[in-house]
């Protein structure tokens, strides 16, 4: 069984985007604190999905991994 570090890699091996839950949340977030200055960290980022989405939103993201292999692929 491969290792986090790599299985991060691979392409079909998570999903792209965001869980319906998260969605929601971020939804919540920026309608409750849209117009303050809102710092996010994503722990754990994997590939960036909820990092990329919050972002997207002109949230202040910032994304930790254990792996190396994920943190490229999310800053990427």
């Amino acid at each position: 069984m491969a290792d986090w570090n790599t299985l991060v890699l691979e392409a079909d091996s998570l999903d792209a985007w965001p869980e319906p839950a998260v969605a929601r949340l971020i939804s919540y977030l920026y309608g409750t604190f849209g117009e303050s200055p809102l710092k996010i960290w994503d722990m754990g980022c994997g590939r960036g999905r909820h990092s990329v989405a919050l972002a997207s939103l002109g949230l202040d993201v910032y994304a930790s991994d254990y792996s190396q292999n994920a943190i490229g692929t999310t800053k990427r």
